[in-house]
């Protein structure tokens, strides 16, 4: 599966299971629709934060999802779901 450079470090499936979402030490996460149930494609590659992604997680409604970091400043940050023509903080 392509997409991070380095260790991912939390992965979460959307709750319908039709998307999984990665955070890594790469700073990035990585947005992947399920094609199969063993295939995936990445739909979006994002770098996010300054340092590591420690959390991601998925909103109830799986509109939205949010990404954790560890800095002095915007450690959480919340994105629009996949739904979106874009994603934005």
């Amino acid at each position: 599966m392509a997409g991070h450079s380095l260790t991912v470090v939390q992965m979460e499936f959307s709750h319908d299971d039709s998307h999984l979402l990665t955070g890594g030490r790469d700073r990035n996460f990585n947005l992947y629709a399920r094609n199969g149930p063993f295939e995936f494609s990445l739909i979006k590659h994002v770098e996010a934060h300054l340092r590591i992604i420690w959390a991601v997680s998925w909103a109830s409604n799986d509109e939205v999802f949010a990404t954790g970091s560890r800095g002095k400043n915007k450690n959480l940050k919340i994105w629009n779901g996949i739904g979106s023509s874009t994603l934005g903080e």
